[in-house]
């Protein structure tokens, strides 16, 4: 009973000081929010950070990052690296310590769905070096086609794989193109599939790649 305790006390003061900022000795400025964190909590979890804050980089110094990145998906970033999940839902979160640019805007989620939201928040995770959310990530969006299958929002997350370079399968693409096998029949006869496979030549290529393997399989070779 007493470790219960001590855990849940543990998850309560990670919230409290997420959500109020105390003792927060680093900033990330991100468009139109700035997020009031802790160093020792995001560097042991990325060594992007991690490399930011100890090298001889001025952010070492300003303890300032300036990140060229979606501040609706930070703020996932943000919610997991204190609490080891994050919300795959389209509403911001309530009580958040965002410390508001001079601009004052709210953080805008737009219409995405949570496959577009769980594939965004995969190649953050890559792009920053977490790799136990990206292992999340790529988990939620799983579990998410597998139970809500809707070819409009699956074409939307493959253009969102595909804008994004340096992926590598097994990963986001791996996942998606056994999705794209999976679906096949019912994904060719859609205009907005079509326009996938004929303007992102690497998604052309994954598939070509995919269909040989099919092939080779049927014909009982294998790889």
């Amino acid at each position: 009973m007493s470790s219960l305790k001590k855990t849940l006390s543990l998850e309560e003061t990670l919230s409290s000081i997420r959500e109020t900022g105390l003792f927060s000795d680093l900033t990330l400025c991100c468009q139109s929010k700035n997020f009031a964190i802790h160093r020792c909590i995001v560097c042991l979890q990325s060594e992007y950070f991690k490399k930011a804050l100890t090298g001889d980089f001025k952010e070492a110094s300003s303890r300032i990052i300036n990140l060229d990145d979606d501040p609706f998906i930070v703020e996932k970033i943000v919610q997991y690296l204190y609490g080891a999940n994050y919300d795959d839902d389209s509403s911001p979160s309530e009580g958040r310590n965002n410390i508001p640019s001079e601009s004052g805007n709210d953080i805008a989620s737009g219409s995405r769905n949570p496959a577009e939201i769980n594939a965004q928040v995969y190649i953050a995770a890559d792009r920053y070096a977490i790799p136990d959310l990206k292992t999340l990530a790529i988990r939620k969006l799983e579990s998410y086609l597998e139970k809500d299958w809707q070819s409009g929002e699956f074409i939307s997350v493959l253009e969102i794989a595909y804008d994004w370079g340096g992926l590598e399968a097994p990963g986001l693409r791996g996942l998606l193109m056994r999705f794209v096998c999976q679906h096949l029949s019912g994904l060719r006869a859609q205009k907005d599939f079509l326009a996938v496979l004929k303007n992102y030549q690497e998604f052309s290529y994954d598939c070509s790649t995919m269909m040989m393997e099919k092939v080779l399989e049927l014909e009982g070779y294998g790889y």
